[in-house]
C-alpha cells in the first residue's frame, strides 16, 4: 500500500464519527437497493409458484396427437421433458344431474404427472396399475354423483360422435368441445370397449379439465396400451424459442393437432412474447431505484464534500511534496472504495433481513391478491438469488462511486496554496452577506446569523434544500405506491353483499320476458 492510500485510512480512523455516518449512508442506500431488488424477485418468484400450484409447471401441451407423432416430439432436441396423457374415451355417466356434463373421461397418465399438472389429492392415494383410478371431487358437488374410495367403476369407453351442423356428415368431439344436446347435433358413443377400475383417490378438480369439458376427468396409470389420441405436456430446454419449437413439432404430425402455450407460467419466467406484465414491473423498479438513487448520492455526495473540505490543507502540503493529480483523485476514490466495502455488504444483509421480516408479516395479506394460493401452500417468501445481489451491489458501489466524483474533481483543481489557504472554501464579499431588517424581525438574531451563514457558503445550501427536496419525494413515491397496492387489493376483493346471481343469455330465456323472469326469481324460495 502506498504512502497515500496509508494517509487516507489513518485520516478516516481519526476522524470516527464522519467516517461511521458516511457508512451507515451508503449502508442505507444498499438496503434500499437490495429492498426494491429483493422484492421484484421475490414477487415474480411467488407468482410464478402460485402459477405452477395452480395450473401445472407445463409451458406448451399438443392436443390430439397420435402415437407415432408423439415419440417423434417427445424425442425432439429442443424438448427438456414431458409427461403422456393416452386418451381412452368418454363413458356414460349415470345418474348425473349435470346435463351439460354426461360423462366421464378416462385417460392414462404417466407417474410423472405431477411434476407438470397439480394434482391435490383430498382422499386416498395415486393409481399405481391401470386397474384404478382417481375422480374428481366435483363430480359428486357439481354432477351429484358420489362415488366413493374403493367403489368398482364398471365403464364402456368410447368416442363421442355428433352431428356438425356446419359440416355434413359426423364430427368426434374432444374436452374443448360443449356436449351438443338435442336436435342435429343428438351425441352417442361408439366403438365401445369395457373396462373396470376400482376408485382408490379422489382429488380436487384437476386443471387439465376444461370449464367446457363434456367429461369428468377419471385418470388412471399409462401402461402404454394403445389410445385413439395422446395429449403432451411439455417443458423446453430454451423458453424463450418455445414458440418456433412449437410450429416446427406441430409440423411433424401428419393428423391436425392442436397446441397450447402456457402464457401466465412463461410471462413469470420472463421467457413470453407478451412482456407487458414485466415493463410494468421493471419499469416500476427503474422509478423507485432512481429516485433511491437521486437520495443516495444527495446523502453521500455530502459526506465526501465535507471530506474534502477537512482534508484540502493535507491535499495541498501533499501536493507541495509532489503528489500528482492523479494520486489525489485516486486518494478520494481509494476512500470511497473502503467505505463501501464496508457500507455496502452490512447494507445488503439489513436489506434482505428487513425484507425478510417484512415479507413474513404480510404474507398473508398478500394471499388475498391470489386467491387459493395460501390453501395450496404458496406464500410470499423472501427469495435470494447471486444476480439479484450483484446487482444491488454494483448499483450501491457505482452510486458511491459518483458520489465522490465531484469532490474528487474539486480536490484535483486547487493549487498547492488555495489549498493550505483554504481560500476556496469560503468566499466572504461584504455586499452578498447583508440581510435585510425584515430577516431580523421575523427570525431573531439567530435567523440573522443562519442567513449570513448560509450566503457565506450557497453550495451547503443548495445541497441541503436538494437533500429536503429528495426525502420528500421518497416519502411522495413510498406513499403514492403504497396508496395504488391497497387500491388493488381491495379492488381484487370487492366482495358484494348479494348471497347468489346468475345470467341469462337469450338461448335460455325459454321464451320468457325480462319482467317474467324477474317475477320467477322473486319467486324462489329463500
Amino acid at each position: 500500500m502506498n504512502i497515500i492510500n496509508q494517509f487516507t485510512l489513518r485520516t478516516l480512523l481519526k476522524n470516527k464519527t464522519r467516517t461511521l455516518v458516511t457508512i451507515i449512508g451508503i449502508a442505507l442506500s444498499a438496503a434500499m437497493f437490495t429492498g426494491v431488488v429483493s422484492t421484484i424477485v421475490s414477487f415474480q418468484n411467488y407468482m410464478l409458484r402460485e402459477e405452477i400450484a395452480r395450473n401445472g409447471a407445463w409451458e406448451a401441451k399438443i392436443e390430439g396427437c397420435s402415437a407415432s407423432s408423439a415419440e417423434l416430439i417427445k424425442n425432439d432436441e429442443a424438448v427438456k421433458g414431458y409427461t403422456q396423457m393416452a386418451h381412452f374415451g368418454y363413458a356414460k355417466l349415470e345418474g348425473c344431474v349435470n346435463e351439460d356434463k354426461p360423462y366421464l373421461f378416462v385417460i392414462g397418465v404417466g407417474k410423472n404427472i405431477t411434476d407438470y399438472y397439480p394434482i391435490h389429492l383430498v382422499e386416498g392415494r395415486m393409481p399405481e396399475n391401470n386397474s384404478e383410478v382417481i375422480i374428481p371431487a366435483h363430480l359428486k358437488i357439481n354432477g351429484e354423483v358420489d362415488y366413493k374410495v374403493g367403489d368398482v367403476l364398471h365403464l364402456d369407453i368410447g368416442k363421442r360422435v355428433f352431428k356438425d351442423g356446419n359440416y355434413k356428415g359426423e364430427s368426434v368431439g374432444g374436452q374443448d368441445t360443449p356436449f351438443q344436446a338435442g336436435g342435429e347435433g343428438n351425441e352417442t358413443i361408439t366403438d365401445t370397449i369395457s373396462k373396470v377400475y376400482t376408485v382408490v383417490g379422489i382429488c380436487e378438480r384437476p386443471s387439465i379439465e376444461p370449464y367446457i369439458a363434456p367429461g369428468y376427468t377419471v385418470m388412471t396409470l399409462d401402461n402404454g396400451a394403445d389410445a385413439p389420441e395422446y395429449g403432451l405436456a411439455l417443458s423446453f430446454k430454451k423458453p424463450s424459442d418455445l414458440s418456433k419449437a412449437m410450429k416446427r413439432l406441430t409440423e411433424k404430425c401428419s393428423e391436425g393437432v392442436t397446441y397450447t402455450t402456457h402464457g401466465s407460467l412463461l410471462r413469470y419466467m420472463g421467457s413470453s412474447t407478451n412482456d407487458n406484465y414485466n415493463r410494468v414491473m421493471y419499469s416500476m423498479a427503474a422509478i423507485l431505484m432512481f429516485v433511491i438513487l437521486l437520495g443516495s448520492i444527495s446523502l453521500i455526495y455530502n459526506a465526501f464534500s465535507i471530506s474534502v473540505s477537512e482534508r484540502t490543507k493535507q491535499f495541498g502540503l501533499l501536493k507541495s511534496i509532489g503528489a500528482t493529480k492523479k494520486q489525489m483523485r485516486h486518494s478520494v476514490f481509494f476512500e470511497a472504495s473502503v467505505l463501501g466495502a464496508i457500507g455496502i455488504p452490512v447494507g445488503i444483509l439489513a436489506g434482505l433481513g428487513g425484507m425478510g421480516i417484512t415479507f413474513y408479516f404480510i404474507a398473508d395479506m398478500i394471499s388475498y391478491l391470489w386467491t387459493g394460493a395460501t390453501e395450496k401452500g404458496v406464500y410470499l417468501k423472501l427469495i435470494v438469488t447471486w444476480q439479484a445481489v450483484v446487482f444491488a451491489a454494483v448499483i450501491a458501489f457505482a452510486t458511491v462511486l459518483l458520489s465522490a466524483f465531484i469532490p474528487a474533481i474539486r480536490a484535483v483543481k486547487l493549487s498547492p496554496i488555495q489549498a493550505i489557504r483554504q481560500s476556496s472554501d469560503v468566499r466572504i464579499r461584504p455586499e452578498k452577506v447583508r440581510t435585510s431588517g425584515l430577516t431580523y424581525r421575523l427570525f431573531g438574531f439567530e435567523g440573522m446569523l443562519s442567513s449570513k451563514n448560509f450566503k457565506r457558503s450557497r453550495k451547503k445550501y443548495r445541497t441541503t434544500v436538494f437533500s429536503l427536496f429528495i426525502s420528500i419525494v421518497l416519502f411522495v413515491t413510498a406513499a403514492s405506491f403504497t396508496n395504488y397496492l391497497t387500491g388493488a387489493a381491495e379492488t381484487t376483493n370487492n366482495y358484494s353483499e348479494y348471497d347468489i346471481s346468475f345470467y341469462l343469455t337469450d338461448d335460455n330465456k325459454v321464451g320468457k320476458t325480462d319482467e317474467e323472469i324477474a317475477k320467477d326469481t322473486e319467486a324462489l324460495p329463500a
